[in-house]
């Protein structure tokens, strides 16, 4: 049975609609994500260091999911710092990108 990328998205867009996404979706966060519908949970989301106590620098579009892996969206103008920070912070070794078979889907459905 051959599953197209599209029909995988369009099944995982139900996947989670019931977990809070407060922090990705706050007003000083939103600027930071590069798809409005694809938002990280809150109890799994990868936390950066806090830069000069503003709070909301610990954001960046990232979840941990199991088996030691983060996923994330591909960083904006804007977060290339904070992604790059989450790689030093988190130790990270492998950075695998599925950036173009992904896009158009996300686009389709989004």
């Amino acid at each position: 049975m051959h599953v197209s990328v599209f029909g995988c998205v369009q099944e995982l867009n139900k996947v989670g609609k019931d977990l809070p996404t407060r922090v990705g979706n706050s007003e000083v966060n939103r600027q930071k994500n590069r798809y409005p519908c694809i938002l990280p949970y809150d109890h799994c989301r990868v936390r950066l260091s806090v830069q000069n106590s503003y709070a909301h620098t610990d954001y960046i579009n990232a979840n941990f999911v199991p088996r030691d892996f983060i996923c994330t969206q591909g960083p904006l103008p804007n977060t290339i710092a904070d992604f790059w920070r989450m790689v030093w912070e988190q130790n990270v070794r492998i950075i695998p990108l599925w950036y173009l078979c992904f896009r158009e889907t996300v686009q389709q459905t989004g």
